[in-house]
C-alpha cells in the first residue's frame, strides 16, 4: 500500500469515528481510492449479514430477487419446497448471469441466456443441451448457495459463509412492542 493509500485510510478512520457533532464528509479520495475500494467491499458487504428484501416479496414459488453483494451476483429464490435459497446468480458453464437484476419469477427452472444450462430452484444443474457424448458431471456444476435467513420479515445474506447465526448479529436489537407509540 502506497503512502498516499496510508494517509488516506488514516484520515477516513478519522472522519468516520468523529462524533456526530464534529461529522462531515470523507475526503474525495475515499471515493476513488482502489484500497478503500477492496476493504469495503470485504468488510461490509462481503464480510456477514447484508438486507436482500422483504420476505413477503418473496412469497410464492419461483419469486426471487437477484442482486449483487459487494461484487457476488446473488440470487435469493423461493424453491418448490417453500424454502428460500440464496444462490450464486451465474451460470457454471461460461459465467453468464442467469437472472435480471430486480424482482421477478421464474417457472419450475432457472436457464441460461447464453448455453440454456438449467437448473432447479434449488440449484442442481437439470440439463446441458447439445453435449454429443461429452458426460457432464451434473453434481460438480449446481450452483452455489449462501446461507440465507430472515428477521422480521426482511432477508439477509451471508456471501463470506462466515458470520455468526443472524439472531446472534442482531440479538441487541429490541423492536417496539407498538411501533406507533
Amino acid at each position: 500500500m502506497s503512502t498516499d493509500d496510508e494517509d488516506l485510510l488514516s484520515e477516513y478512520r478519522r472522519t468516520a469515528n468523529s462524533q456526530l457533532p464534529n461529522a462531515h464528509c470523507l475526503p474525495f479520495g475515499a471515493y476513488t481510492c482502489e484500497t478503500i475500494f477492496h476493504r469495503e467491499m470485504e468488510s461490509i458487504f462481503e464480510g456477514g449479514w447484508v438486507f436482500v428484501a422483504a420476505e413477503a416479496s418473496l412469497s410464492k414459488q419461483g419469486d426471487y430477487c437477484a442482486i449483487n453483494i459487494g461484487r457476488i451476483p446473488v440470487a435469493v429464490i423461493r424453491g418448490a419446497d417453500g424454502q428460500l435459497r440464496a444462490l450464486s446468480n451465474t451460470c457454471r458453464h461460461r459465467g453468464t448471469p442467469l437472472l435480471d437484476t430486480g424482482l421477478g419469477n421464474v417457472n419450475k427452472r432457472i436457464v441460461c441466456p447464453y448455453h440454456a444450462w438449467s437448473y432447479s430452484l434449488e440449484g442442481s444443474l437439470l440439463g446441458v443441451p447439445f453435449t454429443g457424448k461429452q458426460e457432464v458431471n451434473k453434481a460438480r456444476h449446481c450452483l452455489p448457495i449462501y446461507p440465507v435467513e430472515t428477521w422480521n420479515g426482511l432477508v439477509f445474506v451471508d456471501v463470506s459463509d462466515q458470520a455468526p447465526p443472524l439472531k446472534t448479529a442482531f440479538q441487541r436489537i429490541e423492536l417496539p412492542a407498538n411501533p406507533t407509540a
